[in-house]
């Protein structure tokens, strides 16, 4: 039903009730309507924060090149609006914006912002720089946190698509760590890195339903 992707879109875009804006606009993303990129985008920005959930991701896939430089700039700008910044933090992601990593790092070494801010930061820039990240991690894991152990967690999610034998070194301490979720993290990124290296640390993990 792509034919109706652009009736859905000025419906979207026109419509004086706003859950029929929303659920056109829904519609127009599953029909994947990128040609009504730009039209979708003034939306997400004039709409509100519930219309940008819905049309943000879906231009981060299709890679609308407009987007990334408002997504840049809530990097570099917390104000407090917690979900803003974390569709910011997908969209640069998904896009593979490597221009933001240097941002990314920023916040999640930053103790003074949201420890779910800091995670997701860390999964973003480790998705979009692959080597290179074991002295940010290595940072992460000597900071004093609260909860303590959130440091350990950046450091994990930083190294999640690096494969090299130092992050492995990093990840191997990690996967014995005594907090769950920080084990559970450090065993993905050893079995994305391949199964033998996660191996030795699954059987006392199984007990736990993180890991």
């Amino acid at each position: 039903m792509a034919d109706a992707a652009p009736a859905l879109v000025d419906v979207a875009v026109n419509d004086k009730d706003p859950l029929t804006r929303r659920a056109a606009a829904r519609a127009a993303v599953a029909l994947d309507a990128r040609s009504a990129a730009a039209a979708l985008w003034k939306l997400a920005i004039d709409d509100g924060l519930l219309m940008a959930q819905i049309v943000e991701p879906a231009l981060a896939r299709w890679k609308f090149a407009d987007a990334v430089p408002v997504w840049r700039g809530r990097l570099d700008r917390f104000d407090g609006e917690l979900a803003s910044l974390l569709l910011a933090i997908e969209g640069v992601a998904v896009a593979g914006d490597t221009a933001s990593v240097a941002p990314l790092l920023k916040l999640a070494g930053n103790k003074l912002v949201p420890g779910e801010v800091r995670a997701a930061a860390a999964l973003a820039a480790g998705k979009l720089q692959t080597s290179g990240l074991e002295a940010a991690a290595s940072a992460a894991i000597e900071q004093k946190n609260r909860p303590e152990h959130l440091g350990r967690l950046v450091a994990a999610l930083l190294l999640r698509q690096h494969r090299d034998e130092p992050a492995r070194t990093v990840l191997t301490t990690l996967a014995k760590d005594p907090e769950p979720a920080v084990a559970a993290a450090a065993i993905a990124s050893l079995w994305a890195a391949g199964r033998p290296y996660a191996l030795p640390f699954a059987v006392r993990n199984t007990t736990n339903s993180d890991a």
